[in-house]
């Protein structure tokens, strides 16, 4: 048995990460009595995800052409954190001006 899932998982790798999400989707969804898998949070799992992934898209493209650059995930925690502090006192739009600003 553990022989066959070894070869399984060298045959299909992505096969333990699905796993993995769909075990911790579970575990999530009984500590929470369902309230995890509301529509709002998968919502938010989605966008989260889809910004994660262009980001990363982009992050890879640097590096497959021997341009490492790793920076990307300070420069959005930075922007992010400009943007939340600056958004009550400045308001939203010279916020995100400052925010992008700051990532060029």
């Amino acid at each position: 048995m553990r022989r066959q899932l070894g070869q399984l998982l060298r045959k299909h790798p992505e096969g333990g990460t699905i796993t993995m999400v769909v075990l911790i989707s579970i575990i999530f969804a009984v500590l929470t009595q369902g309230n995890w898998l509301s529509v709002g949070n998968l919502q938010s799992l989605a966008q989260l995800t889809a910004v994660l992934a262009i980001m990363s898209f982009g992050e890879a493209m640097v590096i497959a052409t021997g341009e490492i650059d790793i920076s990307v995930g300070s420069v959005s925690g930075v922007c992010a954190l400009t943007f939340l502090g600056l958004a009550p006192v400045a308001g939203s739009f010279v916020a995100l001006v400052a925010a992008l600003r700051l990532a060029c």
